[in-house]
C-alpha cells in the first residue's frame, strides 16, 4: 500500500486562503492574511491534507455560530480549529464494501497482525459478540484481501452463535445425543463443558 503524499505549504494556503478571505467580514477580521498564515500552520502541525482542511474550517465555523456572545470571531475560529485539528482522524480508505469499515479496525495506526486477529476473534468468542465477530470478516475480507479467512471467521460466528443459543435454551445435549456425528455440522465440532 503507497504511503500518502505530504502536503505541501503552498497547497494548504491555495485550499484554505479563499475561504478564510470569504469568512473574513463574517468573522470581523481586519488581518485575514494572519489568520491563514496561523490556520496554515495549525494545519501543517497536526499533518491534516489539503483536502480535508477546508471540512475542519467550516466545522469550527459552525461551532462558533453556536456561540452567540462571542465578540473576537476569528481568534475564537483559531482556537475552535486547533481544537478539531488535534483530534482529527483520517476518514477510512475507499477500498471495498462501506459495511466492512463500521468495526473501525480500520483507524487503527498499522493493519493487525496475525496475533492480533488470533487474540480479537478470541476475545470476541469468548464475549458472544458475534456481529462484531462478522464485522471482523468483512474488514479481513475488504482490507486485507484474504476471502478464504473471511469465510472462516464468518463460519466460525455462525457455529458459535448457533452454540450459544442451543445451549441458552438448554437443548445442547439433546441435539448432540439426537443428531450425533452430524451435530458437528449444525453447532461445530466442541465438547461439552
Amino acid at each position: 500500500m503507497a504511503k500518502p503524499r505530504e502536503t505541501t505549504r503552498a497547497e494548504l494556503i491555495e485550499a484554505v486562503g479563499p475561504l478564510i478571505q470569504s469568512l473574513a467580514r463574517e468573522l470581523n477580521d481586519d488581518a485575514p492574511t494572519s489568520t491563514i498564515t496561523r490556520v496554515v500552520n495549525i494545519l501543517e502541525q497536526n499533518g491534516i491534507p489539503a483536502r480535508h482542511a477546508p471540512h475542519l474550517i467550516y466545522q469550527a465555523r459552525e461551532r462558533l455560530r453556536q456561540r452567540h456572545n462571542v465578540k473576537r470571531k476569528a481568534p475564537y475560529l483559531i482556537v475552535l480549529l486547533e481544537e478539531l485539528a488535534r483530534t482529527w482522524t483520517p476518514p477510512p480508505p475507499r477500498i471495498g464494501n462501506q459495511n466492512a469499515r463500521k468495526h473501525g479496525w480500520w483507524s487503527k495506526t498499522r493493519p493487525l497482525t496475525n496475533e492480533e486477529l488470533e487474540q480479537t476473534v478470541h476475545e470476541l468468542l469468548t464475549t458472544e459478540q458475534f456481529d462484531k465477530l462478522r464485522l471482523l470478516a468483512r474488514a479481513v475480507r475488504y482490507v486485507r484481501g484474504d476471502r478464504l479467512l473471511a469465510q472462516n471467521i464468518r463460519r466460525l460466528a455462525r457455529l458459535a452463535e448457533r452454540r450459544a443459543v442451543l445451549r441458552a435454551s438448554g437443548l445442547y445435549p439433546r441435539v448432540r445425543t439426537a443428531l450425533g456425528e452430524q451435530a458437528n455440522d449444525i453447532v461445530g465440532e466442541w465438547e461439552e463443558p
